[in-house]
């Protein structure tokens, strides 16, 4: 079968699955074709941002599906940025005393006025402070965003054990633990954790018990990210040489892997919680409460919170329930929930309000779960579902429509943040590019292998579809300070790991102890058809022709004479975004999978491109 080259990957068999791998790396990196990273950072504080309306806000919950399956693939400078954001919250952890307002007086909105218990996350980080509830609605009624703590926890264990900086680690165990020690606060005495509404991702959809009204109870969500991150904190504490630490860590995920499946239906799928009384939410098909939950289920699934036999059982329920996802991508919940905090409170709700079922946390599709809703479908060897979600999700990128959430189930019909009639003919916000959309993208490089990074050096499993016959990751990974490249040959033989030429391990599961990644470089092959040991191919970079830079801004022309000697990575990403941007003028606007490229649209996706130029290199946008 002939082998296809494009721009960071080559290989052979199905076309479109290829070319949708390629262009998910395409969009790290300065990209003419599509929304790419580097158009979310937020010069202030060194730092992405959420993008879109949001201003400097940079949300956990928004950004976890990115971070999760980006951490093998940045480059040095932004796995820098990565950890420069959730530092956004580490330096501003609660402890007790300090309100989350940045100047320490009260401020608006009143959600950053509140004084966060040690150790406790947040929502976000915005202008006015973080705020340690979740920050839409009735916040005062809220409990503290337990499992946004829970996933910094998590994600800040990634970033550790994928670089092994013993410096960083002595720094962050003790944030870990403050944060540990605040979560084991809320757990009972059946190993779960009683906790109360919108402390939940993505909050605020969970509105607690029904008896009292808006209690705690047993959420099932929280037990997953949390057993997670304690999972990969035991293996932190070991790089460290804290053996009591990775005792007390292991002890705990333990405890609470053990008691996660009372939050199990019959079926052998997860409800969203369970009252203290008995009463079950989540339950699909029940009079009340009588919805599927889809966020806890599939993380349960990405973080192998569950064993084998029940991932499976929770991939069979999600398939088997056509409405949650009507569009091939994952709705948080179907049918609509009838027990959030909206729903408690009384209010009104209507299909044309925001909150209504399948418009926003109520059913809305959101890309940050698709992330790991992907990595959960490669997980369990379900490959064309991952392609079909991430390939939808790509579809939405070419349209420079990044929309969170994605309404009306996933159709995404009208959405309204961005301020469009049902019939496109007037739309307010035409472009949209936000920090969530990268979540289908990093989600499907990173499930294609798992990536397991522990103390003792890192796992691969290839769960590539056998669809795609030979692959080459020519874009490398990055472990324990090693550039790392990769070539399968795929089959249903049992995979074979090769490391620069040597046969080091065989299995479903192929361990790579961390004594090799003392290179700066490696090469790996993984043999599934039993043919033996072949080469990465290199890469032949092309010789592009510069385009015409003359299209461009004054402005941006002056930048790129400051910066062509390409002297440092800066200089150098600064004029690959001045090249793509004019690149990007020479490219016909014809892209219109979903809205109509309008004039109005033309602009706005220009003025992102050069305003990316000018944010990065320390100039006010236009």
């Amino acid at each position: 079968m002939k082998t296809e080259s494009y721009e960071y990957i080559s290989g052979s068999g199905r076309k479109d699955y290829l070319k949708l791998i390629d262009d998910s790396f395409a969009m790290l990196q300065p990209c003419a074709r599509l929304p790419y990273l580097q158009m979310l950072y937020n010069p202030n504080w060194d730092t992405y941002k959420e993008g879109f309306i949001w201003g400097n806000g940079f949300w956990m919950q928004n950004s976890y599906g990115f971070i999760y399956g980006a951490v093998p693939f940045l480059t040095p400078k932004w796995q820098e940025i990565t950890q420069n954001s959730l530092n956004l919250f580490w330096d501003r952890m609660g402890d007790g005393k300090r309100i989350g307002s940045s100047t320490g007086k009260p401020t608006k909105p009143a959600c950053f006025n509140f004084i966060g218990p040690d150790g406790a996350l947040g929502d976000c980080v915005h202008d006015p402070g973080i705020a340690y509830r979740q920050g839409d609605g009735r916040y005062d009624l809220y409990d503290w965003f337990y499992e946004a703590t829970a996933c910094g926890i998590l994600l800040q264990c990634e970033i550790l054990l994928f670089s092994r900086d013993q410096d960083a680690i002595a720094h962050y165990i003790p944030l870990m633990k403050r944060s540990m020690e605040h979560i084991e606060q809320t757990r009972a005495e059946n190993g779960l954790f009683l906790v109360g509404p919108a402390s939940n991702l993505l909050a605020p959809a969970y509105g607690g018990s029904d008896n009292p009204v808006m209690g705690k109870s047993y959420l099932s969500g929280l037990a997953v990210t949390y057993g997670a991150a304690l999972k990969k904190f035991a293996e932190v504490a070991k790089i460290a040489g804290d053996d009591a630490l990775a005792a007390l860590c292991t002890e705990r995920y333990e405890k609470t892997y053990t008691a996660l499946p009372q939050n199990l239906t019959e079926e052998g799928y997860l409800v969203k919680s369970i009252d203290p009384d008995g009463t079950k939410h989540g339950v699909y098909g029940a009079e009340k409460h009588g919805y599927l939950e889809g966020v806890a289920n599939v993380d349960a699934i990405a973080h192998r919170m569950v064993s084998a036999e029940t991932r499976a059982s929770i991939y069979r329920k999600i398939a088997s329930v056509e409405g949650i996802r009507p569009f091939k991508v994952l709705c948080n919940n179907y049918p609509s929930m009838d027990d959030t905090p909206d729903h408690y409170l009384g209010e009104p709700i209507g299909p044309d309000d925001y909150i209504y079922g399948g418009n926003w946390v109520n059913g809305g599709c959101w890309s940050t779960v698709e992330g790991r809703a992907v990595i959960a479908y490669l997980e369990t060897g379900h490959a064309d579902d991952a392609f079909a979600a991430a390939d939808y999700y790509m579809r939405w990128n070419a349209d420079y429509r990044m929309d969170q959430p994605l309404t009306g189930w996933g159709e995404n019909k009208c959405n309204f943040w961005q301020e469009e009639n049902a019939d496109h003919s007037e739309i307010g916000r035409p472009v949209g590019v936000m920090i969530d959309g990268f979540g289908p993208v990093t989600g499907l490089l990173r499930g294609l292998f798992s990536y397991t990074a522990s103390a003792a050096g890192l796992t691969l499993q290839v769960n590539l579809p056998q669809e795609i016959t030979d692959y080459a990751q020519n874009e490398p990974f990055y472990y324990a300070g090693s550039k790392v490249s990769l070539r399968v040959a795929n089959g249903e033989n049992t995979p074979v790991l090769y490391c620069n030429g040597k046969q080091i391990a065989e299995g479903t599961e192929l361990f790579l102890p961390v004594v090799l990644f003392a290179e700066n470089t490696l090469e790996l092959f993984i043999d599934c058809r039993g043919e033996g040991y072949r080469p990465v191919p290199e890469r032949s970079p092309k010789a592009e022709k510069l385009p015409d830079l003359t299209v461009l801004p004054k402005d941006l022309l002056e930048l790129y004479e400051e910066h062509k000697d390409g002297s440092d990575e800066h200089s150098r990403t600064i004029c690959q975004m001045i090249i793509v941007a004019a690149k990007r003028r020479a490219i016909p606007f014809d892209v219109e999978n979903f809205r109509p490229m309008t004039p109005d649209k033309i602009q706005g996706i220009l003025d992102v491109y050069d305003n990316a130029v000018r944010i990065i290199a320390g100039k006010q946008p236009k």
